[in-house]
């Protein structure tokens, strides 16, 4: 059988085609037990099958855009059994194949990127930004298209996972906020991923103090998280922690980021009752004469002494009450990154916060939903 009629049978490019090579009939035989394996159902056989033809293939020397359309096929195929370093290894047998073949830069990068993420996958998050940063910065040197913004946003992505996993949660934020200036190329991003980069976005910015920043992609984030209808933790956090940044601008600010996310495409038409500049009504926004809680004393919270030693930054979100006595009430930790240790730390330190009560009438009443922001900083 001549490699264009291979073409036809096993979905091969043509590269293959153009090779004008007999396909030796063991692969043939191979593929086709593959795909009945896979319409039986048998996928143990599947892949083994799919592995038989990948090295009958290589062994008798076929062109190399077939051989890597069968190491594509037997990456999948170990994909699906949770086998993640094998597939890293035939992605990567696929972007080299390609390369010989003469392939496409960008889809010789998607199989390097896909390789990084069977990488991840597979726990070895060293190994799979190691390898994303490579495939970026080479995507990074490519001509602007639409695949390769999007290749080079789910490589930049990717970092920031690996990064955010290894608990490097401030440099996460950074290359979740170039994955997204990547995608947005293209448009208006969706998916889970993107809400994640925003997240990570969102928390690096909090904790440099630039709340308007933070408020921003915090508010992508829950626009994503609520587009996908998604049931991570995360989505709370993104919500309670751009309130938090919201609270912290004035009205022009306000107006700027609500500004800023429309033109974006994060605000849905008609979302004028829910949009974040529009937030829950406060406690000042209530009936009587209101008088809100203010600070008596505030101590900061000791550096957890390991953390300190080892230079990592941290930053915490909490939510407390204020009681009529003015002591903090029933604090929780929102978001504790990168170690819950941060979040010990702050609540200890609350444990002797101050106040002046809040009043409604001259009454002392208790304060609920407050939120404060812990950064712990070794490093500029």
């Amino acid at each position: 059988m001549k490699s264009v009629l291979a073409a036809l049978v096993l979905g091969f490019g043509a590269a293959g085609a153009a090779a004008g090579q007999d396909v030796p009939p063991d692969v043939m035989q191979a593929y086709r037990a593959h795909q009945a394996a896979l319409e039986a159902g048998d996928l143990a056989t599947a892949l083994r099958e799919a592995e038989n033809a990948l090295a009958a293939a290589e062994a008798a020397g076929v062109d190399p855009g077939t051989r890597a359309v069968l190491a594509h096929n037997a990456a999948n195929m170990r994909s699906q059994q949770g086998d993640h370093d094998r597939a890293a290894a035939h992605f990567q047998r696929a972007a080299a194949l390609t390369t010989e073949a003469g392939g496409d830069a960008v889809a010789i990068d998607r199989y390097n990127r896909i390789a990084a993420e069977s990488l991840l996958f597979a726990g070895e998050a060293d190994r799979a930004e190691a390898l994303a940063d490579e495939v970026a910065d080479r995507l990074e040197a490519l001509p602007e298209s639409p695949e390769r913004n999007n290749e080079l946003g789910r490589a930049r992505g990717l970092q920031a996972h690996a990064m955010w996993r290894d608990g490097r949660s401030l440099v996460a934020g950074v290359r979740g906020r170039e994955a997204m200036r990547a995608l947005q190329r293209n448009g208006v991003p969706d998916g889970l991923d993107p809400a994640f980069y925003a997240f990570y976005s969102g928390v690096e910015r909090a904790f440099r103090g630039d709340y308007r920043g933070a408020a921003e992609w915090f508010g992508v984030s829950e626009a994503l998280f609520r587009r996908e209808n998604a049931e991570v933790d995360l989505y709370g956090v993104a919500r309670a922690w751009g309130r938090y940044a919201r609270g912290r601008l004035d009205d022009a600010d306000r107006r700027i980021l609500l500004q800023t996310l429309s033109e974006g495409g994060w605000l849905d038409l008609g979302c004028e009752a829910e949009c974040p500049a529009d937030d829950e009504p406060g406690f000042m926004d209530g009936p009587g004469e209101r008088v809100d809680a203010a600070p008596v004393r505030r101590a900061s919270p000791r550096y957890p002494g390991r953390l300190e030693a080892a230079a990592i930054d941290g930053v915490v979100l909490v939510r407390f009450a204020i009681g009529q006595d003015g002591r903090v009430q029933d604090p929780e930790i929102v978001f504790s990154a990168p170690h819950p240790d941060f979040g010990d730390a702050s609540l200890r330190a609350m444990r002797d916060w101050r106040y002046t009560p809040a009043t409604i009438d001259g009454e002392p009443v208790v304060r609920e939903a407050v939120y404060t922001q812990f950064e712990f900083m070794m490093s500029d």
